[in-house]
């Protein structure tokens, strides 16, 4: 794992402790399935922003 990955890591588990303590639980198991992916998926295997979708030809 990456220094930025562990960084990004780090600050969603913060986050997430926070929404716990908050009694936001949906929101905190949210973020805990995101540092879980994170762990999991490779760098060059992860896809971020919105997919783009295909322009349909003008006929």
């Amino acid at each position: 794992m990456n220094t930025s990955t562990e960084i990004e890591i780090e600050a969603l588990r913060e986050r997430a402790e926070m929404l716990l303590d908050a009694g936001m639980l949906d929101e905190a198991a949210f973020l805990i399935h995101a540092i879980e992916e994170l762990r999991r998926t490779p760098l060059e295997l992860r896809k971020y922003g919105r997919p783009v979708s295909k322009q349909r030809e003008v006929a």
